[in-house]
């Protein structure tokens, strides 16, 4: 009799530790089917901004751990209008703006406007990341952080080639042709998906061509692009400063990861870096170029947003990706950012940087929609004829009709 008894309760126990068992593994994949996933697009080959991204999913995940990330970042190998209206399983979108330009046409992307308002985007962030996403009077993109571009120099070599004192733009032109004379080069430092002589006409084209007239002939065809005539005036000034011999197409170099350290060691006496470098820029023997002001005018600064994220218009995971988005413009999010040595876009976040670092930090204050660089609003299958014709004017090859010719290249 006492044998069944305890037969009975072990039985008993077993039952209890079975469906305890089972219950605990029904909750644990139940959990696991409840965490989200995001689908993240992108056509970008930039490594900086493919970097912050997987910073951003990667910080993410630490934090709060409900979505997995599945990032397609080989789409700059196919046409991502093409690619966008036969899949549907894009959630998010980084993408530069020439492409979110092109695809709102086709009515394949959410309004942000709403996001911008919940997360105080206007207020909490420098008016170039909105800038940058803004298409007519919406908005349908935000870029994680901007670049500034910024002209650093050695200070005691630019004294030995005859610039005793550089504080103005003004300043750099005189000097250009006693660097160009003596063989030195100045490299620029700028993202992977540009061509530096294309961002140098940038820095001279957002000081003559208007965003906005630009933006809104955007893919139009010949005739109405014939009409902004700022485009072909920003290829007759480079042309100007050729046939001054102040430079020419040796002048210029492409940069890399060392170019700040010979800056500083006085291998380069100066050169064009964007902000992404920013905590390389402390170095005590770089300075970097801060006033702008020319007979009481200020120039424009250029600054680069290649990276926007963006919402499809069908994403299926709208709450989500913008769950994610949020995060990203948190100060939280942004701290980190700015313990990593970046210049964020973020105004509470800056408000304690110091050094060469605060110049940075001006001219994202200051910079404005014609900061935004020319080629940002042309199409993609205009791109390479703009960098082709750039070229071709520093190598003394200027006729005065290269916008003609872009046009006739991309149309005809």
């Amino acid at each position: 009799m006492r044998y069944k008894t305890i037969k009975k309760i072990a039985a008993l126990l077993f039952m209890v530790i079975f469906i305890t068992t089972s219950i605990g593994c029904s909750n644990k994949t139940k959990d696991k089917k409840e965490k989200g996933k995001l689908s993240i697009y992108t056509n970008l080959k930039d490594k900086h901004s493919l970097d912050l991204l997987k910073f951003a999913t990667e910080s993410y995940k630490q934090d709060k751990g409900d979505i997995d990330f599945d990032i397609k970042n080989a789409l700059y190998k196919e046409d991502m209008k093409d690619t966008m209206l036969k899949d549907k399983g894009a959630d998010i979108l980084f993408a530069d703006r020439s492409s979110i330009i092109e695809l709102n046409r086709f009515g394949l992307l959410s309004d942000l406007s709403s996001f911008y308002d919940k997360n105080n985007i206007n207020e909490k962030y420098y008016s170039i990341l909105s800038d940058y996403g803004m298409i007519g009077d919406k908005y349908y993109g935000i870029g994680i952080m901007p670049y500034t571009l910024e002209i650093i120099y050695n200070k005691e070599l630019m004294k030995s080639i005859g610039a005793e004192n550089i504080s103005n733009v003004k300043d750099i032109q005189p000097i250009l042709k006693t660097i160009t004379d003596r063989g030195y080069k100045i490299p620029f430092l700028v993202t992977e998906d540009l061509e530096y002589y294309t961002v140098f006409a940038g820095m001279i084209g957002c000081n003559l061509i208007n965003t906005i007239e630009l933006e809104k002939v955007f893919d139009s065809g010949i005739n109405k692009y014939m009409d902004i005539k700022s485009m072909q005036r920003t290829f007759d000034f480079i042309n100007e400063l050729n046939k001054s011999k102040i430079i020419n197409s040796e002048t210029f170099e492409k940069g890399n990861g060392s170019t700040i350290k010979k800056v500083s060691s006085g291998q380069y006496p100066l050169a064009v870096v964007i902000s992404y470098y920013s905590k390389d820029i402390l170095d005590e023997k770089v300075n970097i170029l801060s006033d702008y002001t020319v007979s009481g005018l200020k120039l424009n600064n250029l600054l680069i947003v290649n990276g926007l994220l963006s919402i499809p218009s069908n994403s299926k995971n709208q709450e989500n990706a913008q769950k994610f988005m949020a995060y990203i413009f948190s100060d939280d999010f942004q701290k980190k950012l700015a313990e990593k040595g970046f210049v964020t876009g973020n105004k509470k976040i800056n408000s304690t940087i110091d050094n060469n670092l605060k110049i940075v930090d001006d001219h994202m204050t200051t910079a404005n929609l014609n900061s935004i660089l020319f080629i940002y609003n042309l199409p993609d299958k205009m791109h390479e004829n703009v960098d082709m014709e750039v070229e071709k004017v520093l190598k003394g090859k200027y006729d005065g009709k290269e916008w003609e010719r872009i046009l006739d290249n991309t149309y005809k």
